[in-house]
């Protein structure tokens, strides 16, 4: 029996004499050292080439699959930039969305709380990306790319007056995301289940399980539909309005 897992754990394919290895995502020669597809994020990392690993930068990132995570933000001249994060780094980019989500996932381990966040930053095989909006917190898979949008300082008021943090918008928004990357035809049908009270059976699930768990955790306030406004606040961490 011969066994085409080798170089990496990697399967190789010998398929017409190409001798490449199956990264999932691209496929790398060995003989040449150079990955023979391009990054299929190729259009969100203009800064670099489609053909680097890890954005040239081996040392300090891993990608198990030929893929990224990345959280995504721009710097104080007004490019785009990038920050790959694990959960351990003490050192990141002083950046204020970056800072705000980083704080904000601090915060919710320490109180043991949005677990689907802190498991989509520490599982090496889970790639989402990350990305500031200003105009709402959604969670979108076009062309199989993975991507959390999120206001790291809009708070939502409930429709019974309560306040959530965006703390928790944020794990509400990692639910989605998780979900569609184990189950995603599962994930899909969900989304057609028509609901009244929550609009579908996608956001019920995730409002009545883990926003839930989380608000329930951080002495929040509970959800029974899928109805708020955003107002400001004063931290991500927090419920305290920006203008008291």
């Amino acid at each position: 029996m011969i066994n085409y897992f080798q170089y990496n754990g990697k399967e190789l394919d010998r398929m017409h004499g190409l001798d490449w290895y199956d990264y999932g995502a691209r496929h790398y020669d060995a003989v040449l050292g150079r990955w023979m597809c391009m990054d299929p994020l190729v259009e969100k990392t203009f800064p670099v080439s489609g053909y680097i690993y890890c954005l040239n930068n081996p040392i300090k990132f891993i990608d198990p699959n030929g893929d990224k995570a990345m959280i995504w933000y721009v710097d104080k001249n007004g490019k785009n930039r990038t920050f790959m994060y694990d959960g351990t780094q003490k050192r990141v980019p002083n950046n204020a969305f970056v800072l705000d989500f980083v704080h904000t996932y601090n915060y919710l381990k320490g109180k043991e709380a949005g677990e689907n966040l802190c498991k989509a930053v520490t599982d090496p095989n889970i790639i989402i990306e990350v990305q500031e909006s200003s105009e709402e917190n959604l969670y979108d898979n076009s062309d199989r790319r993975y991507t959390v949008f999120w206001m790291p300082r809009k708070g939502l008021r409930t429709s019974d007056g309560g306040k959530q943090s965006p703390a928790v918008r944020l794990e509400h928004e990692f639910d989605h995301a998780l979900d569609d990357i184990k189950n995603h035809k599962e994930h899909r049908e969900k989304r057609e289940v028509r609901d009244s009270q929550y609009d579908n059976a996608e956001e019920k699930r995730v409002i009545r399980g883990s926003e839930t768990k989380t608000a329930r955790k951080l002495g929040e306030s509970i959800r029974t539909n899928h109805r708020g406004t955003d107002y400001d606040v004063v931290d991500p961490r927090t419920t305290v309005p920006l203008n008291k």
